[in-house]
């Protein structure tokens, strides 16, 4: 064989050598593509297991009375509902019936009967609100966990005078009348509804009217008052 010929041979092997090189790497490439691409999708498909390195369970970070029937639950990230999950919410002498938010954070609790007070010099009413296996997306049940919460203070805490905040018992005169109440429990008016009307009615001085909100707007008693 000639030298030239030799040379030609050597060449393609060498061509073909190099060619099958490069196929190998594509298809080492193409694999990791598609094995990637299935992992991204079976991770889509099952949204849950993708949480499944998560082995911490959930904390209540606050509990909030918003008024006399209904406090809410403040957890540090998404839970199952209570409801269906072996989870307990309790207050002691009250009936608790929970509703997990759309954010599943937080949980409504509708509370029987109303709370008390909270406005009780000079101590505010506190209560306790006790929680248990109470479970996260990934499957985490929490322990017995509880939270103390005030109760509802729509004028804020009193404390003993004189105070900076303008949270004192001075704020007491703004319903109650010492001498010259008109009603029960030293009320300056005969129903809760027109002692807040003094302050939250279209005459009142607070921004937020609310009496509005209590009228018969029916076609038959346009503005007449139902209280």
């Amino acid at each position: 064989m000639s030298k030239v010929a030799n040379d030609n041979n050597n060449g393609h092997k060498n061509a073909n050598r190099a060619s099958r090189r490069f196929k190998k790497r594509i298809t080492a490439v193409i694999s990791v593509v598609i094995l990637a691409a299935l992992v991204l999708t079976w991770f889509k498909l099952n949204p849950v297991s993708a949480a499944v390195l998560d082995s911490t369970p959930p904390s209540l970070l606050n509990a909030e009375a918003v008024s006399k029937q209904i406090v809410y639950l403040t957890f540090d990230e998404p839970i199952k509902d209570p409801n269906t999950n072996g989870g307990t919410i309790s207050i002691a002498g009250f009936t608790v019936t929970s509703t997990l938010m759309t954010d599943a954070r937080v949980v409504k609790l509708a509370l029987a009967p109303d709370l008390g007070t909270g406005n009780v010099y000079t101590t505010p009413t506190k209560y306790t609100v006790n929680v248990n296996v109470i479970k996260d997306l990934s499957g985490n049940a929490s322990g017995a966990m509880s939270k103390d919460f005030d109760a509802f203070t729509p004028h804020g805490k009193y404390a003993p005078y004189p105070v900076t905040s303008g949270n004192s018992t001075r704020q007491c005169a703004q319903c109650h009348i010492t001498h010259s109440a008109s009603a029960g429990d030293l009320l300056s008016s005969v129903t809760i509804k027109k002692v807040c009307f003094v302050c939250h009615g279209y005459a009142g001085t607070s921004i937020y009217k609310v009496e509005n909100e209590f009228y018969n707007w029916s076609d038959a008693n346009v503005g007449t008052s139902v209280y």
